[in-house]
């Protein structure tokens, strides 16, 4: 038991690692942060999953499965369980940083928040539609939308 678990001093502030999804991503294979609070930078919900519940009531299921993105599209899921004391409130409809623990059921990695102050979603979303009162120039505007 002394191989897996360490006396420490109470309370202990933890310091989680920080990444971009595509450097989590290239995790996967070695599990170097499997089961570890990490903390995810440049992220956002994606439309569909965006100031919706966070998990459906445990009536319709056990567990949600919300998608988080980044700018480039990479995308991680976020489960929730129904029974969580946060389970009814909005997901944030903004971008920035997630504290999550990291980890993987059948190969495929997740993410599990401990309660709604992991996500500190404060920024502009990736990609703002006109009209959200977002500025860009038209540079941006076409690098957004190149034409062929």
């Amino acid at each position: 038991i002394n191989d897996f678990i360490f006396p420490g001093q109470f309370p202990l502030a933890l310091q989680p690692d920080t990444f971009s999804l595509a450097q989590l991503a290239t995790s996967i294979g070695n599990d170097k942060h499997l089961n570890t609070l990490v903390v995810i930078r440049n992220i956002e919900f994606v439309d569909s999953n965006s100031n919706v519940p966070y998990a459906v009531p445990p009536d319709q299921s056990a567990a949600t499965e919300r998608i988080l993105q980044n700018c480039s599209g990479a995308s991680i899921s976020l489960q929730t369980s129904a029974y969580a004391k946060f389970q009814p409130f909005l997901t944030p409809s903004g971008n920035g940083c997630i504290t999550a623990i990291y980890t993987a059921f059948r190969g495929t990695p997740y993410l599990l928040i401990r309660d709604t102050t992991d996500i500190q979603f404060h920024q502009a979303r990736c990609h703002s539609l006109p009209g959200s009162g977002q500025t860009i120039s038209i540079l941006q505007l076409k690098q957004l939308y190149p034409g062929h």
